[in-house]
């Protein structure tokens, strides 16, 4: 069906004679096939880019529960520094 359109279709009657169908016949499949490469294309990039997107999300993800716990570490020890001032400071008066 599309085959059949590409030669009904106006840009192909025009300025096409004899001589030049094959020529002609050759250009609409040529680009047929590389529109369908660039689908292929398209289609692997897209697949690369969601696995990179994955792959990014779980570093993210890594990198914050990592951060979550040296934060929670230097709270504790913020906490104990604060104390042994505290407790410093109650000795002295």
């Amino acid at each position: 069906m599309k085959k059949e359109l590409m030669f009904s279709s106006p840009a192909f009657r025009k300025n096409t004679t004899r001589e030049n169908i094959p020529s002609r016949i050759d250009k609409i499949f040529s680009k047929s096939k590389s529109e369908e490469e660039n689908s292929e294309n398209l289609t692997l990039a897209l697949i690369e880019n969601a696995e990179l997107k994955s792959k990014l999300e779980k570093l993210n993800s890594g990198t914050k529960k990592d951060l979550m716990k040296r934060i929670e570490e230097l709270e504790a020890e913020n906490e104990s520094l604060k104390q042994g001032v505290e407790n410093e400071y109650s000795t002295q008066e």
